[in-house]
C-alpha cells in the first residue's frame, strides 16, 4: 500500500445513510482503472452505472475521513434498494486518502486488500460507479458494483 493512502472499507450488502459533506462528484478514472485491473485478470469491463447511488453513497461516506467506517457504510443497502436498479450488487468499496488522488491510486490501494479487490473482480459485475467527496486535504471515495449474482 502507497504511504499515506488508507483503504477504509469492503461491504457486500449490509448496512449505509446521507450525513452530509461537499458535494461528490463522479470519478470515471477510478471505473476506468478498475476496467483495466479487471482484464488484467481476464475479465470483461463493466459499464459505468447509473451515479445516483453512487453519488448517495458517496456522500454519505464522507465520516470515514475521520476514521469512522461503521457510520460511512450505515445505510447501503437502503441506498441500493432506492435506487431500483436492476441486477445483484457485488458490494460497494470506500476509500480515505488524500484529496488528489488518482484513479490508479485508489483502485491499487484497494487491490491491496482482498476483499476489496473481491468486489472489483467480482465475476458476475457488469456496472460499476464511483464519486467522491472531498475537502482541501482528505477524499472519500465509493465505488459500487453489480450485476449478476
Amino acid at each position: 500500500m502507497k504511504a499515506g493512502l488508507v483503504v477504509i472499507g469492503a461491504l457486500t450488502l449490509s448496512g449505509c445513510a446521507s450525513l452530509g459533506g461537499p458535494s461528490p462528484v463522479s470519478r470515471p478514472d477510478v471505473v476506468e482503472q478498475v476496467n483495466i485491473l479487471r482484464q488484467s485478470a481476464g475479465l470483461q469491463p463493466v459499464r459505468v452505472a447509473s451515479l445516483g447511488v453512487t453519488r448517495d453513497r458517496a456522500s454519505s461516506a464522507w465520516p470515514h475521513r475521520n476514521g469512522d467506517l461503521a457510520a460511512g457504510h450505515k445505510g447501503f443497502s437502503g441506498d441500493v434498494i432506492a435506487a431500483d436498479m436492476p441486477g445483484a450488487w457485488a458490494g460497494e468499496n470506500l476509500y480515505r486518502g488524500p484529496s488528489r488522488s488518482s484513479g490508479q491510486e485508489v483502485v491499487e490501494t484497494w487491490s491491496a486488500s482482498m476483499r476489496h479487490k473481491a468486489i472489483m473482480l467480482h465475476r458476475g459485475a457488469q456496472v460499476c460507479s464511483a464519486a467522491s467527496v472531498a475537502d482541501e486535504r482528505l477524499a472519500v471515495v465509493a465505488l459500487t458494483c453489480g450485476g449478476e449474482p
